[in-house]
């Protein structure tokens, strides 16, 4: 899947991506994102 988003929304999805990583592994966050 796709996503066409701006580099603003990019830039608020690696801070919660940043924020959440110690509560959730990569893996996980790969399985969410795709």
């Amino acid at each position: 899947m796709t996503l066409n988003i701006s580099s603003e929304e990019q830039a608020v999805l690696e801070e919660l991506k940043s924020r959440t990583i110690d509560c959730v592994t990569p893996k996980m966050l790969e399985d969410n994102y795709l």
